[in-house]
């Protein structure tokens, strides 16, 4: 069976499942996995510094890099809902614009 540490990270259920060397230089990265997804999020990285942590260090620091983590993949998702549905306001609108000036 699979270890993973549970935590809690923006009021959604979260797991540390494992923490693997980063691809940045003097950094390791906790891989974080939601239970359910956060606005089709599921899993991903957390950087942290490289060095040795109890268990307690490892929880306190990624559940800071995850909150902000997940903050900025849900204001990504509004801006990108907000640009869609501004699109789809112009396109009706321009479908509008040519049926009363006769080029539809």
């Amino acid at each position: 069976m699979e270890k993973k540490i549970p935590i809690k990270v923006s009021g959604h259920t979260a797991y540390i499942t494992r923490v693997v060397a980063s691809n940045v230089v003097s950094r390791l990265s906790a891989i974080v996995e939601l239970d359910p997804s956060v606005r089709g999020l599921l899993t991903f990285g957390v950087d942290i510094p490289a060095k040795e942590y109890t268990k307690i260090e490892l929880v306190r620091i990624v559940m800071k890099g995850a909150e902000k983590s997940i903050q900025r993949h849900v204001a990504r998702t509004e801006k990108e809902e907000r640009e869609r549905r501004n699109h789809e306001r112009m396109k009706k609108l321009a479908e509008e614009v040519n049926k009363a000036v006769g080029l539809a």
